[in-house]
């Protein structure tokens, strides 16, 4: 695949939107950008990449967003799970690959771009003979779909600002080379490594709520010394995920917004904070198990020793035998009669929820909003 760039002059006087990680989140997307008051032709909307794949409806998301380019002012760029989408539909890729990844989709997130297009079509995929015919069939079916997906520039710069998926290896764009563009797609980590740049850097890719160890906060990272927006409210991939817009203003200030569809509660009773707070990272996922009882693990998190307790079904085996534990943040919020939540689980440990952005334990009562 190539890849490019692309030099935007924008018009004066106009809000810019920016959005990452919608992945296949119709719903949220809508729902966002009702919620900011979205008007096409009028707002500059930037959707940093990975606008499928890992969500409910990443077919019905792509065709959406084609139809939004329609309309309005709307400057898509290329991530890494959509370079990886078309990947999986190249006649000479590995069809072994293809079909176990049409397998794991099915069997761990029940949905994909290419899944929910065999859906389409009626195509059962019962085993490695049918591969070849049915990526033609697929690419003839989403002819048009591919071809949005391949016209996707890496990156986008403007006279104050670049989006880009994953980050950048350098302040100056003008000494990137064909060879780095891939890299600007998945950049883990970014924030931890980005230079200063002398403009916005606007990125997705890399989950904000990977940047701390002791607090779950899903809000966009807007860091003014380095010139860096991290926007992913890890949609997909993270419980209490929410869609973050980061709004730029004529006036070149900045405010967020956020939507998660989450199911709405209000606090009955008091809580105070839990004192020292640890939050479970991806990044730390492995764990010993000391002891389980009532549906709580007693773990030891083995990168930094800390033991703490888990609902024992966040734990998991990944395919090398390595005991691992989903994102948790264990520490109780403060919370006080009448707060508004959002509820992510029911565990033995009490209410997992989300007081604004922020992710923790709640032991009190709610009611239904």
């Amino acid at each position: 695949m190539e890849y490019h760039t692309t030099f935007l002059s924008l018009p004066e006087g106009r809000r810019i939107i920016a959005v990452s990680d919608i992945h296949g989140h119709l719903s949220l997307l809508k729902a966002l950008l009702e919620k900011i008051r979205y008007k096409p032709g009028d707002d500059l909307l930037f959707l940093v990449g990975d606008t499928v794949e890992k969500g409910p409806d990443s077919l019905g998301t792509l065709r959406y967003v084609m139809k939004l380019c329609e309309e309005g002012t709307v400057y898509p760029t290329m991530g890494n799970v959509d370079a990886f989408t078309l990947s999986m539909l190249d006649a000479d890729g590995d069809g072994e690959a293809f079909l176990r990844y049409v397998n794991v989709r099915r069997r761990h997130s029940g949905s994909s771009l290419i899944t929910e297009a065999l859906d389409e079509l009626g195509l059962p995929l019962g085993g490695l003979s049918d591969v070849p015919a049915a990526k033609q069939a697929l690419r003839a079916h989403l002819a048009r779909e591919t071809a949005f997906l391949q016209s996707l520039p890496a990156l986008i710069e403007t006279e104050k600002y670049i989006f880009v998926h994953g980050g950048l290896p350098m302040a100056d764009t003008s000494a990137l080379t064909a060879a780095d563009l891939p890299g600007l797609l998945k950049f883990d980590a970014f924030l931890e490594k980005a230079p200063h740049f002398d403009k916005y850097v606007f990125v997705g890719h890399w989950p904000v709520v990977l940047y701390s160890d002791t607090v779950s906060c899903a809000d966009p990272i807007i860091d003014q010394k380095r010139h860096v927006v991290s926007l992913d409210g890890g949609c997909g991939v993270k419980d209490g995920a929410q869609l973050n817009a980061v709004l730029v203003a004529p006036d070149g200030s900045f405010s967020h917004e956020s939507y998660d569809g989450l199911p709405q509660v209000q606090a009955l009773d008091a809580q105070t904070d839990g004192g020292d707070a640890f939050h479970l990272r991806w990044t730390e996922r492995f764990v010993e198990r000391l002891s389980a009882e009532n549906g709580i693990a007693r773990v030891r998190v083995i990168s930094c020793g800390k033991t703490l307790d888990v609902p024992e079904n966040y734990l998991y085996t990944e395919a090398d035998g390595r005991l691992c534990c989903r994102d948790f943040p264990a520490h109780r919020l403060k919370i006080e009669p009448g707060d508004a939540l959002s509820l992510i689980d029911e565990t033995p440990l009490g209410l997992l929820v989300k007081k604004g952005s922020t992710s923790g334990l709640y032991g009190g009562r709610v009611r239904a909003l």
